[in-house]
């Protein structure tokens, strides 16, 4: 997805994902979330959905891209996890605050992190009252 589009990318997915599993019988076991597979540059590759409570089994009619609406999974392993109180516009900010962190605690990110929308946006919501957890994957610290 283009960087530029993700926006546009998340209004599609956050509408047809909800719907898909419905239809599937599957309900919602937490808020939405977008996973990133690598660190964004002008394009990312992005994942984004909810937790469910049991297995989502198979394909659905409903499309988000070439892909369709797919079953994922976030990975295992140590993380590091932050908490933004405030808008979309400040995680340009965030990430890179929490990476220096990482860094400074001597530890190193991986590939993967992903974003928890605690707070549902709504056309409506005070950006000031939003919550947004933030983690990042860990790499192993070398046993040498």
């Amino acid at each position: 997805v283009a960087f530029a589009d993700i926006t546009s990318f998340f209004d599609r997915v956050f509408t047809a994902v909800p719907a898909a599993i419905h239809a599937a019988g599957v309900v919602p076991a937490g808020p939405a979330f977008a996973r990133y597979n690598s660190h964004p540059t002008d394009t990312v590759d992005i994942e984004a959905g909810f937790a469910v409570s049991e297995p989502y089994e198979g394909a659905s009619e409903v499309s988000v891209g070439e892909d369709g609406v797919v079953a994922g999974e976030l990975p295992a392993g140590r993380v590091a996890t932050a908490t933004l109180r405030g808008g979309y516009d400040l995680l340009s900010a965030a990430w890179p605050e929490m990476i220096g962190w990482v860094m400074s605690q001597g530890e190193h990110p991986g590939e993967v992190s992903w974003e928890v929308y605690v707070t549902e946006p709504t056309p409506d919501a005070d950006p000031a009252a939003m919550i947004t957890e933030l983690y990042c994957t860990l790499l192993e610290r070398s046993s040498t």
